[in-house]
């Protein structure tokens, strides 16, 4: 079987609310310069139209074209070129990127080549998972994957104080995962979750759609394809309401 690292998959959205309930549009496509597992999350930048993600285990963020061929465009060094990168968020208000780091906790911001503008210490004390920007509010949201619930997501301001901390509704063990930003009349703040058996292996997958103020859930489905269900990354495409969604793991 061949070595599936990025699962791409675009999933009909329609008037901000999960109506169609995941319905694959194309893929899964294998990631440009992935040669092992790893594949965390992603981010859509809308002032280039191309995808940029991050790998746990590299210390090169990818850029590709952001249509189903997903043709590899180069890459740009993550800070220090440590490993570790479990999230990306693009901010077009200054045409930055936002970076969370697994192993120190660390958030960054940095300029389209790489380069480290400033960075904080994020408020996720077990495993942070998750970075998103809502650009017209300034506001960051980080998630903080912990071992039972409730899971939580903190929201910040640019400089890194938390502005709101927010309890996830899902209710498995170890579940919370990337994020992504929707913006529109109903805002919608997007989470991919994933469920275990009682023993460590994977279950199902959802797509959450939450309340961006207190996390309550608007709408999502349980993702439909049971042979990806190690989901990681999450991004919103602004360009026709439509979703990416990235495998950690082989096909």
């Amino acid at each position: 079987m061949k070595r599936i690292v990025f699962l791409l998959l675009f999933l009909f959205m329609s008037f901000s609310i999960l109506s169609a309930q995941g319905v694959m549009i194309w893929g899964p496509v294998e990631a440009p310069a992935q040669d092992s597992h790893g594949l965390y999350g992603m981010c859509y930048n809308s002032s280039n139209d191309r995808i940029y993600f991050v790998n746990l285990y590299s210390s090169s963020i990818y850029y590709a074209t952001s249509d189903s061929l997903v043709t590899s465009l180069g890459t740009i060094p993550t800070p220090n070129n440590a490993t570790g990168f479990v999230d990306i968020a693009y901010c077009n208000y200054d045409n930055t990127f936002w970076l969370l780091s697994r192993t120190n906790g660390n958030v960054y911001k940095i300029d389209i080549n790489g380069s480290v503008i400033s960075s904080f210490s994020g408020p996720a004390s077990v495993y942070p998972v998750g970075i998103t920007w809502d650009d017209a509010t300034r506001t960051l949201y980080l998630a903080d994957r912990t071992t039972a619930p409730p899971q939580i997501i903190y929201t910040l301001d640019t400089l890194g104080n938390v502005t709101n901390t927010m309890n996830h509704p899902g209710q498995g063990y170890y579940g919370l995962r990337c994020l992504a930003f929707q913006p529109g009349t109903i805002p919608l703040l997007l989470n991919v979750y994933t469920y275990f058996t009682s023993g460590s292996a994977l279950d199902s997958a959802n797509v959450f759609a939450l309340n961006p103020q207190n996390a309550s859930v608007i709408d999502g489905f349980v993702f439909q394809y049971a042979d990806h269900n190690n989901l990681r990354g999450i991004e919103y495409d602004p360009r026709d309401g439509s979703m990416w969604i990235t495998n950690f793991s082989d096909g």
